[in-house]
């Protein structure tokens, strides 16, 4: 197999059936800065350095600035320990944060690094590249300047890391992915999509600005494309997620945007984040996808479990989703008045 096709087949690993585990409290966030502010002087005395194998098979020797679940590991030496410590304490939040949205914890690639790797290389499939349902990410060179020079010039994180984190945490692709080719990643780019711009919320930073726009008018534009979705009375399910197709916008977002656009609206309107909570546990509890249709179905179901209301005149009449009679059956009682 060559190297690119090793790194495409990366991305499309099987994610490991783990159990839901306990979560660790989160230190407030001043004390956790403070004590990565601590760790980072000791990495700048004590020029440790720990063996790093790529995605490509390629070994590296790497600095390691450790935080309490991930460890950073670069090649860049002129990094300033305080910055470091402001990322890793807040890539630790929001790892924590996708834990407690999870219940689950990615299975470790290296048990020797004991933490999550974050690893700076000179090469990955991507601005930065991540195993699904596994620890392990990797960020080019020049994105990790993009997030240090953010962080310590404007107090704004670029957004890879946190959505390839999504992918590390991705435990539903036989519950939610599309199986046709069309529409096939659609469900699992979307999630992670979704979950950059949630864990970015729950880690208390502004992002920085994503393909020329500022982060805030991005974020925006995604939750707009559902109202888009339901103008446009060409669009359905079929026609957009489960063929990879998008809606018409101004920043030319696609299928994956579309998808966390209606998870969005779904979480502002039904519980925040315990809807989301819910939604991923609902997700898990449903059968193994075998077609398109199994996949809008779960979705239906799981949407409408975790709102805890019969979610089926909005998905069928202002969605246009398909949902069987054994979806039917598995929905919520209606709601008075709905």
């Amino acid at each position: 197999m060559s190297a690119p096709d090793r790194l495409a087949s990366l991305r499309w690993l099987p994610y490991p059936v783990e159990e839901p585990h306990p979560m660790k409290p989160l230190l407030p966030t001043s004390v956790a800065v403070a004590l990565a502010l601590a760790m980072g002087a000791n990495v700048r005395a004590a020029p440790d350095t720990t063996s790093y194998r790529t995605f490509a098979g390629e070994s590296l020797t790497l600095r390691p600035w450790k935080g309490d679940r991930i460890v950073f590991l670069t090649q860049t030496t002129t990094l300033e320990p305080s910055v470091m410590a402001k990322i890793v304490a807040t890539l630790d939040k929001a790892h924590a944060w996708y834990e407690r949205m999870t219940g689950r914890r990615p299975k470790s690639v290296d048990l020797a690094l004991e933490r999550a790797p974050i690893a700076e290389v000179e090469r990955t499939c991507g601005a930065g590249c991540a195993y699904l349902g596994r620890t392990g990410i990797e960020i080019m060179p020049s994105h990790l300047r993009v997030l240090v020079d953010g962080v310590r010039d404007r107090e704004q994180y670029d957004q890879v890391l946190f959505y390839e984190l999504g992918r590390n945490f991705w435990f539903l692709g036989d519950r939610l992915e599309i199986p046709d080719d069309g529409g096939r990643g659609t469900m699992t780019t979307g999630y992670a999509v979704l979950m950059r711009f949630l864990s970015m919320e729950a880690a208390g930073v502004r992002g920085g600005p994503f393909n020329g726009h500022e982060f805030a008018a991005f974020r925006r534009e995604v939750e707009s494309l559902v109202d888009t979705y339901e103008q446009d009375a060409r669009a359905t399910w079929r026609t957009t997620l489960a063929t990879g197709q998008g809606v018409a916008n101004r920043m030319g977002l696609g299928a994956t945007d579309l998808m966390a656009s209606f998870l969005l609206r779904l979480r502002r309107d039904y519980g925040g984040d315990e809807f989301i909570r819910r939604f991923l546990a609902e997700c898990g509890s449903r059968p193994p996808v075998t077609t398109t249709a199994d996949a809008a179905d779960n979705f239906v179901v799981a949407a409408s479990r975790a709102a805890r209301v019969n979610l089926l005149d909005l998905f069928e009449r202002r969605w246009r989703f398909p949902v069987s009679d054994a979806a039917r059956r598995a929905l919520p009682s209606p709601s008075p008045g709905r």
